[in-house]
């Protein structure tokens, strides 16, 4: 982290940034803190002059003349994006509006372990109900209802493939 930012560890500490952690020694600072000091420092030192404001991430950190402290305070502002991203996927899921993919797995994979048992008593209810019916077709009946309950089974191998495709389907249709 700190030769990200063009510093030595000492500095931090000369700094005064409390340690989150001391290991023997070694110690270890919270990112959150030494960014925070850093980019106070930096508009201390610039008088609160940003310069860095209207641009992309890509377009600020390729600037020649961005010193380390102006690139500690892109990194806040990237960091500020990031979060606001995932607070806006995890209202989401709250809401109801999205579903993470291991969920949908989870929920086929209950709904069709409650099908099983129907389908495992089927051909003997079918038999039970009509019992003139040619045993062939209760053995019929029996295997295709195999055949179904191995698909199924196999469900999680395939269902991130299913949803990349009916991901992959609404995007063509929004654009």
């Amino acid at each position: 982290m700190a030769k990200s930012i063009g510093l030595s560890v000492q500095a931090f500490d000369k700094w005064g940034i409390d340690p989150v952690a001391k290991v023997g020694r070694q110690v270890f600072f919270s990112v959150d803190d030494v960014i925070d000091f850093v980019v106070a420092r930096a508009e201390k030192k610039n008088g609160g002059n940003n310069n860095l404001l209207g641009k992309s991430f890509e377009e600020a950190m390729a600037m020649t003349d961005m010193d380390y402290l102006q690139r500690a305070e892109l990194l806040k502002v990237e960091k500020v994006a990031l979060e606001t991203q995932r607070m806006k996927l995890q209202n989401a899921v709250l809401e109801g509006r999205s579903i993470p993919a291991w969920a949908v797995t989870e929920v086929l994979s209950k709904i069709l372990a409650r099908t099983g048992e129907i389908f495992d008593s089927l051909a003997l209810k079918i038999q039970r109900k009509h019992p003139n019916i040619d045993k062939r077709v209760v053995e019929l009946v029996k295997n295709e209802v195999i055949k179904a309950q191995n698909e199924a089974a196999h469900l999680g191998d395939y269902t991130e493939e299913i949803i990349d495709n009916v991901i992959a389907e609404a995007e063509e249709k929004i654009r």
